[in-house]
């Protein structure tokens, strides 16, 4: 079947069924310029951008498009002639722009590190001393299973624990 003769629609709904490599191909074609360009578009805003950084938000994106079975390809509904170019422009944007917040976040949250060895709680019985330390650990275990996933979880504690 000769994919560059389907529209935006049935390409998306092609490459969403996973099935077809020659969909992906095609949609790379197609779509890789514009999802590029709009991660340079917003990288603009943040400072000079280098290629292997470029790189990674082109694949996020292609990540969160594959994302739970597809779902951002399943959910585009094609509401004039090029309106894909736009979906997937704002997805790239959005994408672009979490992860600029998400690397701003860790650069702010690298500057305060307070070891937890140091973390010490007033009280000079030491049997109580060590309980209160098992409980201040599983608060923050508890509160790192909120916030983060398993391998930042795995990177804090390696962190804290080994140095």
């Amino acid at each position: 079947m000769l994919h560059d003769t389907l529209s935006a629609q049935q390409l998306f709904e092609k490459c969403a069924s996973r099935q077809d490599r020659a969909a992906w191909d095609e949609f790379i074609k197609r779509y890789h310029r514009a999802i590029t360009g709009a991660v340079i578009k917003l990288a603009a805003r943040f400072g000079p951008l280098n290629k292997d950084d470029l790189d990674e938000l082109v694949q996020e994106v292609y990540a969160r498009l594959c994302l739970e079975n597809c779902r951002a390809l399943r959910g585009f509904v094609a509401r004039d002639q090029d309106s894909e170019f736009g979906y997937l422009r704002v997805l790239a944007m959005n994408v672009a722009s979490d992860w600029y917040r998400h690397r701003n976040a860790e650069t702010r949250g690298a500057k305060i590190t307070v070891p937890i060895d140091e973390l010490t709680v007033a009280n000079n019985d030491a049997s109580s001393t060590d309980m209160d330390r098992q409980v201040l650990l599983q608060q923050i275990d508890a509160a790192l299973s909120d916030l983060a996933d398993d391998r930042d979880q795995m990177i804090f504690w390696l962190y804290y624990r080994v140095g």
